[in-house]
């Protein structure tokens, strides 16, 4: 029988870091929103789709490989289906893909909605895909996901903001979202399991815990 400490007694259980340090800056997102409804005023729309890009990200912090996929035909289905939240504001639920938890769902409210109308009415070809390419030999085509980068990019550098992409934001979502509400919640939402909802967006402090113990 082997005597002495365990060989692997110094080593530390790895445990992961909070992605709360990742989440884009809210206010600097709201500026650039802010700044494309402005200017979707002029009809333009290159504006329009990528208002509704920054919106849909937002509110739904869905991955950018859903958000490229998602179906017009299945936004148009959902906007006949709103269901109110307690604060009066339409939320609409659209598919987008399927994963290894089942069909990914793509969610999103009212305001959203009316820039999807919006670019409903400017668009320039009838693609079964939401997003699409406004020039060169890809007009109409289905966005590329270095398209859907170059948009963020653009947009933020033209408000004045760090650059955010896809991935700041959904942490965003996630952060807003296990501020208000349990993991399990937080997990639907993201599209995520709740282990993983746990691990990115749960992240007691010391005072949190001492709080706890003593209630």
């Amino acid at each position: 029988m082997l005597e002495g400490p365990s060989p692997a007694v110094h080593l530390k259980p790895k445990r992961k870091r909070s992605s709360r340090h990742k989440a884009a800056n809210e206010e600097d997102l709201m500026r650039v929103i802010g700044g494309l409804m402005a200017e979707s005023e002029s009809g333009d729309p290159a504006v329009i789709r990528d208002l509704l890009l920054f919106r849909m990200a937002f509110e739904s912090g869905n991955r950018l490989s859903e958000l490229a996929r998602l179906a017009t035909r299945d936004v148009q289905h959902a906007l006949r289906l709103p269901k109110l939240s307690t604060g009066g504001i339409a939320v609409y639920t659209a598919p987008s893909g399927a994963g290894k938890r089942g069909v990914l769902h793509l969610r999103f409210t009212e305001y959203t909605a009316a820039a999807y109308r919006l670019w409903e009415q400017v668009r320039p070809s009838p693609s079964p895909y939401v997003f699409v390419s406004l020039w060169g030999s890809r007009l109409g085509l289905p966005m590329t996901l270095g398209g859907f980068t170059a948009i963020f990019v653009r947009r933020c550098r033209q408000f004045d903001v760090p650059v955010y992409r896809t991935h700041a934001i959904r942490h965003l979502k996630g952060t807003r979202v296990s501020d208000r509400y349990s993991p399990r919640v937080a997990a639907t939402v993201l599209n995520i399991t709740v282990e993983m909802a746990i691990q990115h967006y749960y992240d007691p402090t010391d005072q949190t815990i001492i709080d706890a113990t003593a209630i």
